[in-house]
């Protein structure tokens, strides 16, 4: 299976009626995320009554470590910990600020034995109580069975039925790993209309136009599509394109037809115009499509809307012969101010550093402006409206108002300028004035900072996607250290440090965005026949490919490295060197760790993987 999504426009035909189904969708995907939370509540409660007290244990220890987290956090905040390291951390302060922390930790060790117990009970009770768990699974069925049908004859399409169904699933194991309830989503214009076909369509079907589900029609472009309007208002012309010329069949524009909905036996159609983009990446003819998905997506203050064709393609067969490539992802701030996102080093003898393009880097900057603009005159306007209200103001007012010095967001203010416009009074002419020309500029703001990071985001994909393709072509075999960024991404706990403490690594690993590199060169692989392989990269980076002897280095200190061989090597580069290299030079297990350069003695300590530590290690 894979996916082929273009650009699409707002619907042209039954522009109603798409926007009606969206809105039945989401209400269709609230009442199944209900069902499930009714389902997981009920479960619960089974478990509860049939072990009462570790229930009983587990409530108390994670109600006492919540007290505790509280307690030490008004102690922070009192600002407890930011005496100095003399004699005047024996005051009072500083010694209830120990005394809460070490309440905290007691709370969460208590916690901890309390959840092992509870888990470990519902663990040996659930062989015993499966007639229970299996009628409560039937009832949830049978309701959420109840839905789909109601669902239908509302006139919400079975495909996007499915489609909703499948993500409340997934988003219920989401929830249950991670020990809570799903949430429900919140509805802002964006979601899915989607059409199953079975037995597939192919390309050449769907544009004859005689299928009753989907339908493509390539059609001749219009004169507005090659005419700009400027701020000014000048209509500016663009050159055209030469008939059959590549420009030509690079950008052909189509209109997609999607059935919503029947008039007895006669469909409805939904029409959406489409950037085909034959002459980037063509739909293939021999594949059969099964899947279609038009997707709505809110960015600020407008909807983009998607088509994703799923499709059912022959895997590309892999290559036997060809040069091997090793790439090590990361995020490392270099010296020059570049950002490096990855290494990669062939077989072949080739060496390649990439780098996040610096135009990403510096557009980023201009959208953090942008939102600095906008949360500086938000700040401004609170204190005149705080103000304007405290000299006397409707009773209403005063209570929506009532928390708004600690709002963050501008929706809040533009929902209250909203709910005011409704419940004008006299004396409010000036700062109602003031509130709307914020508002107007506050949206225009807001859409130029989501479309430039938009922008920004697709040009690095984009950029990603390219490297990928050409490695994908040169090389056979492909070899990547596996990366989970889970502890990279989990949050420090405020109580352990500066509330900015490795604040520059976490953006700089937003900027870099691994994971999304990591996907383009998987992707690649699969459609230019090269072989992905993902390998354990533990003790990779600290072992030297030359000696292979490991060294615990601080890593944050310098790019360059140098062996107690004599071998000077970058990082990256020495890990990429290793997933070459075969067993001799590349330790899997790491014994004994030898000194680092300028260490103390020999004496070693157990080194954690590159990956699996939450941090890197820390300068001294």
């Amino acid at each position: 299976m894979r996916n082929y999504s273009f650009v699409a426009w707002a619907p042209v035909e039954n522009a109603d009626k798409v926007h009606e189904q969206l809105r039945i969708a989401h209400a269709y995907q609230c009442g199944l995320v209900a069902l499930e939370r009714e389902r997981r509540i009920e479960i619960d409660l089974i478990y509860q009554r049939a072990l009462p007290a570790e229930w009983a244990a587990f409530s108390a220890a994670e109600a006492a470590e919540k007290a505790a987290f509280e307690a030490c956090r008004r102690q922070r905040s009192n600002g407890g910990d930011m005496l100095p390291p003399d004699d005047d951390m024996k005051s009072e302060r500083a010694e209830e600020l120990r005394a809460a922390k070490g309440r905290l930790e007691a709370a969460r060790e208590a916690l901890k034995v309390a959840r092992d117990a509870w888990y470990a009970g519902r663990k040996a009770l659930t062989p015993t109580i499966k007639d229970q768990l299996r009628a409560v699974d039937k009832e949830a069925y049978a309701k959420a069975k109840r839905a789909y049908n109601l669902a239908g004859d509302v006139g919400l399409p079975w495909g996007t039925r499915l489609k909703i169904a499948e993500s409340v699933e997934r988003a219920a194991k989401m929830a249950s790993k991670a020990g809570s309830l799903p949430h429900f989503p919140r509805f802002d214009g964006g979601g899915a209309i989607a059409v199953q076909l079975q037995h597939g369509l192919s390309r050449t079907a769907a544009m004859s136009g005689a299928d009753t589900r989907f339908r493509l029609e390539i059609e001749e472009p219009r004169d507005e599509d090659y005419r700009v309007v400027k701020k000014d208002g000048r209509v500016v012309e663009l050159p055209r394109p030469t008939p059959g010329s590549k420009r030509s069949q690079r950008r052909q524009v189509a209109v997609a037809r999607l059935r919503i909905g029947s008039n007895g036996r006669a469909p409805v159609w939904a029409a959406w115009r489409i950037d085909f983009q034959n002459g980037y990446r063509p739909l293939p003819d021999n594949a059969p499509i099964k899947w279609v998905q038009m997707i709505a997506r809110k960015v600020g203050s407008r909807t983009q809307w998607q088509l994703l064709l799923t499709v059912d393609d022959e895997p590309v067969p892999t290559r036997a012969h060809g040069p091997t490539l090793a790439v090590n992802f990361g995020w490392r701030n270099l010296l020059d101010g570049g950002l490096r996102v990855a290494f990669a080093v062939g077989s072949d003898g080739h060496r390649e550093e990439v780098r996040v393009p610096a135009k990403y880097i510096e557009g980023i900057a201009r959208v953090d402006s942008l939102r600095a603009i906008r949360d500086k005159r938000f700040e401004a306007l609170k204190k005149d409206l705080e103000e304007w209200i405290s000299d006397g103001a409707p009773e209403w007012l005063r209570e929506a108002t009532e928390w708004m010095s600690m709002w963050r967001s501008q929706k809040k203010l533009a929902f209250l300028i909203s709910e005011w416009s409704r419940k004008r009074f006299d004396g409010d002419a000036k700062i109602f004035a003031a509130l709307e020309q914020w508002l107007k500029k506050d949206k225009h703001l807001r859409f130029w900072e989501c479309d430039e990071r938009e922008k920004l985001i697709f040009g690095r994909k984009d950029f990603y996607r390219c490297v990928a393709a050409r490695w994908a072509k040169t090389y056979a075999r492909i070899v990547v250290a596996g990366m989970d960024l889970r502890d990279f991404a989990e949050l420090p706990d405020p109580l352990d440090g500066a509330k900015g403490k490795d604040s520059v690594q976490r953006r700089s690993r937003f900027l870099a965005a691994p994971s999304v590199f990591f996907d383009a060169i998987k992707n690649a692989c699969s459609t230019r026949g090269a072989a992905f392989e993902e390998v354990d990269g533990k003790y990779k980076t600290q072992t030297c490919n030359s000696c292979g002897i490991v060294f615990a280095f601080v890593a944050r200190q310098s790019l360059e490295h140098q062996c107690e061989c004599g071998a000077k090597w970058d990082q990256d580069e020495n890990h990429c060197k290793n997933l070459l290299a075969s067993g001799s030079a590349a330790r899997k297990k790491a014994e004994v760790l030898a000194p680092s350069v300028g260490g103390e003695g020999g004496d070693s300590k157990e080194k954690k993987g590159r990956w699996g530590k939450r941090r890197s290690q820390q300068a001294e």
